[in-house]
C-alpha cells in the first residue's frame, strides 16, 4: 500500500472581488458600505520616517459609534504604549464626511527595532444615523515601510 497523498490538479480560482480579512478575533455583522453610506477606514502612514495611524470617513455621510479592534496587540510611543487600545479605537462616536483623525504610532526605526508585528489586521465597525451598520476591514504589511529612506529638514527658524 502507498501513503502517497493525492495531489490536485485543479488551480485556484482567482476573481477580481476584495474580501475583508479573515474574521478570526476581529469579528463582526455588518455590512460593507455603499457608495450613499459612511465610509470609515483605518490606515497606516509613514511619513518622514514615523509611522502614523489614521481613522478616516471617506463616504459622505457621518459615521458613529465607530469602533477599530485588531487582531493583535501592538506597542507604540517608543514601547511606552499599547496603541490598540487607545479610546480614540474604543470611544469615537462620531466622525464627518471626509475626516479623519490622525496619531503618531512611532518612529519607524524604533517600532522595527522593538520586533512589533509588521503585518495589522483592523477591522472598522460603524453606524449611519439610521443605526444601519456597516464594517470595513484592512490589512497592513508595515515592513514595507522598513527600508525606506527620508530626509528630515531642520528649520532653524522655527
Amino acid at each position: 500500500m502507498s501513503s502517497a497523498k493525492k495531489t490536485s490538479t485543479k488551480k485556484a480560482r482567482v476573481t477580481g472581488k476584495r474580501s475583508l480579512p479573515p474574521r478570526s478575533r476581529v469579528s463582526g455583522r455588518g455590512r460593507r458600505p455603499t457608495v450613499t453610506s459612511p465610509h470609515v477606514i483605518f490606515e497606516i502612514l509613514f511619513l518622514e520616517g514615523m509611522l502614523w495611524m489614521v481613522v478616516r470617513n471617506i463616504g459622505p455621510k457621518p459615521a458613529f459609534h465607530i469602533r477599530i479592534q485588531f487582531e493583535q496587540s501592538f506597542k507604540g510611543l517608543e514601547g511606552t504604549k499599547r496603541m490598540d487600545t487607545l479610546p480614540l479605537f474604543k470611544q469615537l462616536e462620531f466622525l464627518g464626511p471626509d475626516r479623519e483623525i490622525q496619531t503618531v504610532l512611532d518612529r519607524g526605526a524604533a517600532y522595527f527595532q522593538r520586533n512589533e508585528p509588521v503585518r495589522l489586521v483592523a477591522r472598522a465597525s460603524f453606524e449611519e444615523e439610521t443605526g444601519r451598520r456597516y464594517e470595513t476591514g484592512s490589512i497592513h504589511n508595515l515592513e514595507v515601510f522598513r527600508d525606506l529612506g527620508y530626509v528630515h529638514i531642520h528649520n532653524p527658524l522655527s
